[in-house]
């Protein structure tokens, strides 16, 4: 069911406030960033930043993280 993916460059843009390229960080834990995407559905080819997609139910759990992430180490929020 493809209809049940968004594209995570795009959501990490628009809904993330962050670049494509972070969100993927985020998600894998690259760069220096924490793994915040295990156990998370995806779509799409892991290894091109542009064509990962993740399930849209699992979106918001993503969005989570990042967040309490930022608040509990970076003191955003």
């Amino acid at each position: 069911m493809t209809n049940d993916f968004i594209n995570l460059s795009d959501y990490s843009t628009s809904k993330l406030g962050v670049t494509g390229q972070v969100g993927y960080y985020y998600f894998y834990g690259l760069g220096g960033y924490p793994e915040l995407g295990t156990g998370l559905r995806t779509n799409g080819d892991p290894f091109t930043l542009h064509s990962l997609k993740i399930h849209k139910d699992d979106a918001e759990v993503f969005r989570r993280r990042i967040e309490a992430y930022r608040k509990k180490i970076v003191g955003e929020g």
